[in-house]
């Protein structure tokens, strides 16, 4: 014979079944919003335990069920205001750090992080992280590679609380090592995965559960919509900045003739149009192998610190430096991670001494000749150049070359017309019919005029003695060029070599130069 353990609700309606022999005792009434209220009644006071056991058991249940729905009802007003806050923040990267910090708020990880699929290279970008160190943003992790990488590549989320032992750990967060359990749920573009949104605990006494996987999922899900609207946004915006950019360059450069000025403002907008931290104009000198720092602009978000650079700086062309890359290959590099990068590998110590993470320079070319190179730098986090940024910078490289080349030909055509002007002075005061002496003087100070930093020396054959003898110095040249006497024989020094070869000689530095001297000043061999 069967007694029962009798539910009543409001109406009555509802029994469960006992095992036969139990007494009825009444145990009292669990009364809980929203359910049914419960009479539990038991036969056999022995058996109690078990009747608390089961009302216990309902009532945990409950409990579970709430807080899964009270969680819910977090996440959807998370969304929302995720949703809300992308109408006022167009700044992907703005939109994802608010995205991962209000999912790791909700799941109460230790901490999370958000990539993004760099397509060409495979590789997942960490863009932004919530509770994690910042030093890791910009680290980039293969597709494939570990749960995260496992999550872009298969498209399928992941739980891993064992994740401490597990052998899918990657090495893309410095913290991973004290992971103990790992959520990540894929962000999707219609079919396409453009991401992974992660979660993690630290400590063996903290997991997950399935119901979690599901809700970051469904976090994922409504954040992977509103990272499309921020996309298109971003685009819009960025195509608006780089027609405003190239409009504003032609204007500058059709409207001044200062070139300090329009290259001050060029720096200015490529920096604005690409995004970078630091734009620099480099003026290319082939015949000392020297760059020339002639502009520079910083973003003035950026606050960290640059290296000591000076406009007007002089540098030898390093081997393997970014400048010489682009100057010998004339072609646009692009180093995305100077930490790995094979080709500047005799720069890195350097570079990574300054802080410099990503860096990319092209060539500014006229008439397909080098006259100068364009870098542009990123500090606090590396940076995939894409084609299209890369073709905007060689776009806006072709307009500063086009502004340097303008002014160069003003400068050419002012010079000449000087030079002009002074050769039909001098050729005025030589046919005055004055003498020797002031015809020297003439021709000397015509020279200066022309070349105002040099020093003079003229001197005269005699074909009696088979000399040359010194008749016009500058003050400097007498001082320290002249010979005492002021008589140069023909197989003594530059000065003989001269009148012997009948040619000209151009040495552009006597101190670094001495290789190519055909004879030493003060050696009187032939």
């Amino acid at each position: 014979m069967t007694n029962r353990l009798l539910s009543s609700s409001h109406n009555g309606a509802g029994a469960i079944q006992l095992p036969a022999g139990w007494r009825s005792v009444e145990l009292g009434e669990a009364t809980m919003p929203g359910l049914l209220a419960l009479n539990l009644v038991a036969e056999e006071s022995d058996d109690v335990v078990t009747v608390l056991g089961a009302q216990i058991s309902v009532l945990w249940q409950y409990v579970i069920t709430r807080e899964e729905f009270q969680r819910r009802e977090r996440a959807i007003s998370a969304l929302t205001d995720t949703l809300q806050g992308l109408a006022r923040q167009l700044n992907i990267d703005d939109f994802l750090q608010t995205a991962i910090s209000q999912a790791t708020d909700l799941l109460a990880a230790a901490g999370g992080g958000v990539y993004l699929v760099d397509v060409p290279n495979q590789k997942l970008e960490l863009r932004q992280v919530a509770r994690f160190s910042t030093k890791n943003v910009g680290t980039k992790l293969a597709v494939g590679e570990g749960v995260v990488g496992q999550v872009a590549e298969t498209g399928q989320a992941r739980l891993v609380n064992n994740y401490a032992t597990s052998t899918e750990r990657s090495i893309d967060l410095a913290e991973n090592t004290q992971f103990s359990a790992l959520l990540a749920a894929p962000l999707h573009d219609d079919d396409v995965i453009i991401g992974v949104m992660m979660l993690a605990h630290v400590g063996p006494a903290h997991s997950f559960s399935s119901s979690d996987l599901a809700l970051l999922e469904s976090f994922a899900a409504q954040a992977s919509l509103a990272l499309r609207t921020a996309r298109l946004l971003d685009a819009q915006r960025k195509q608006a900045r780089e027609l405003f950019v190239l409009y504003e360059n032609s204007r500058t450069i059709g409207s001044s003739l200062d070139l300090r000025h329009i290259l001050d403002r060029l720096t200015e907008n490529v920096t604005l149009a690409l995004n970078v931290e630091q734009s620099a104009v480099f003026l290319w000198e082939p015949e000392r192998a020297m760059t020339e720092l002639v502009a520079l602009a910083v973003d003035e978000s950026f606050t960290g610190n640059l290296q000591d650079i000076k406009i007007g700086t002089r540098t030898p062309l390093q081997s393997g430096s970014v400048a010489a890359l682009v100057i010998n290959a004339q072609q646009p590099v692009a180093i995305n991670d100077v930490a790995h990068d094979p080709r500047i590998a005799s720069q890195r110590g350097a570079l990574r001494e300054h802080g410099v993470r990503s860096i990319l320079g092209v060539p500014l070319l006229v008439l397909d000749h080098v006259i100068g190179v364009l870098v542009c730098t990123m500090y606090t986090v590396s940076r995939s150049f894409s084609g299209s940024e890369i073709t905007l910078a060689q776009t806006l490289a072709g307009q500063a070359a086009t502004a340097i080349g303008n002014a160069r030909l003003l400068t050419d055509e002012r010079r000449r017309s000087v030079e002009l002007t002074t050769l039909q002075d001098i050729s005025t005061r030589l046919n005055a019919g004055s003498g020797l002496t002031t015809t020297l003087e003439s021709i000397g100070e015509g020279v200066r005029q022309l070349l105002p930093n040099i020093d003079i020396e003229i001197c005269l054959y005699d074909p009696q003695t088979e000399t040359l003898n010194s008749h016009y110095a500058t003050e400097t040249s007498r001082n320290y060029f002249v010979s005492e006497s002021g008589v140069y024989h023909l197989d003594q020094g530059l000065t003989g070599w001269l009148a012997r070869h009948r040619t000209t000689l151009r040495i552009g530095d006597m101190q670094q130069q001495r290789t190519v001297y055909p004879v030493r000043s003060n050696d009187p061999a032939a």
